[in-house]
């Protein structure tokens, strides 16, 4: 399993391109729990919904303002736009996480905690770091971190950057 960051120096949405500019310095504004060791014949059985996006990708999992919330897509992150982290965790146990949090909103007023308001999340919607974060700690991986994080924040993590906002990969 791996996380993939989505840069938005790479092209994306105005939108994109003011969450890269409001978290910590750094080029990332989405991030996606990629799902490249899940058998999509195990997916079909049980009856997951997928959004069809790029036939050629990867199974992927977040919350998407331009998807309205969390939802499984398949897209391809060959493109040049992303960075990817292998993540140790179990697959089917993200899986499941997953599963049981699609369909929530997507949060926008909870993005207003990078930019200096903390705890005004609202636990039944989520934004894409969140989505990312929360699951790698349901899977017993990065539990004593807060949720309110962003894509850079958490691509820092993974050293991914550096303190500067930098690529390091």
């Amino acid at each position: 399993m791996k996380l993939a960051f989505y840069r938005s120096d790479k092209g994306g949405h105005l939108y994109q391109r003011f969450i890269a500019w409001i978290t910590r310095p750094g080029p990332y504004c989405h991030v996606e729990i990629v799902f490249d060791d899940i058998d999509m014949a195990v997916v079909a059985k049980l009856g997951t919904p997928v959004t069809q996006h790029d036939p050629n990708g990867t199974l992927a999992f977040s919350s998407s303002e331009q998807d309205g919330g969390t939802r499984f897509k398949i897209i391809d992150f060959t493109d040049g736009k992303w960075d990817l982290v292998k993540v140790p965790v179990e697959p089917m146990m993200a899986f499941c996480w997953c599963s049981e949090k699609l369909g929530m909103k997507y949060d926008f007023w909870g993005l207003r905690g990078f930019i200096g308001t903390k705890d005004i999340t609202n636990p039944k919607k989520l934004w894409c770091s969140q989505t990312g974060l929360m699951c790698l700690q349901h899977c017993g991986y990065m539990v004593d971190y807060d949720s309110d994080i962003s894509p850079n924040e958490l691509a820092y993590d993974f050293y991914l950057i550096d303190e500067k906002g930098n690529r390091t990969c």
